[in-house]
């Protein structure tokens, strides 16, 4: 999350970065992130949403093929 949000900003944001971290163990809609973002990444807050959930999917996906 904090690389994706460096390319976005150009800058390592860490309290945005946190904000997000917590929406998403929050479980929160992606529209909700989206919207949230939004305030802060304007017309790049939607591509940031989309590549955000793939790399979730991606990641729980991974951690559910690696054997325990």
């Amino acid at each position: 999350v904090s690389k994706k949000m460096e390319e976005y900003l150009g800058e390592d944001e860490p309290t945005l970065v946190n904000f997000v971290l917590d929406k998403l163990a929050a479980r929160t809609a992606a529209a909700e992130v989206e919207a949230e973002v939004a305030k802060v990444l304007d017309e790049e807050a939607e591509p940031f949403t989309v590549k955000l959930w793939r790399m979730l999917l991606f990641e729980i996906k991974r951690a559910k093929a690696t054997p325990s």
